[in-house]
């Protein structure tokens, strides 16, 4: 028996561990806030390269033009999305983002 409770002691100081050098917090809405921000930033990735092939393809003048728009718009996008996603978390209570962060981490978003 007393294997088995220094094995969940170990077990949570690991997950506790993983979790401050992952999420930089223990907060269950901040981890929330911290996943949303990097999705919203992928998403926000995604699209620009999206952009720069489609610039690539109109030829040599539209894809420099796209590249200098592009640039500012990315940067801009990714504030925006950071701060929607960080108010979004903020309006949850505690249960919500303990379920949100779970139904994210076991796939069902």
């Amino acid at each position: 028996m007393k294997k088995v409770l220094k094995l969940l002691i170990v077990l949570l100081a690991l997950a506790t561990v993983v979790t401050l050098v992952k999420y930089r917090t223990l907060s269950p809405c901040g981890m929330l806030k911290k996943e949303w921000v990097e999705r919203a930033r992928q998403q926000v990735e995604v699209a620009s390269a999206r952009a720069r092939d489609v610039a690539e393809d109109l030829g040599g003048s539209a894809e420099r033009i796209a590249a200098d728009v592009g640039e500012s718009l990315e940067e801009t996008a990714k504030e925006i999305a950071e701060t929607v996603a960080e108010t979004a978390a903020d309006e949850k209570s505690l249960g919500e983002c303990v379920v949100e962060l779970w139904d994210m981490k076991v796939g069902k978003r």
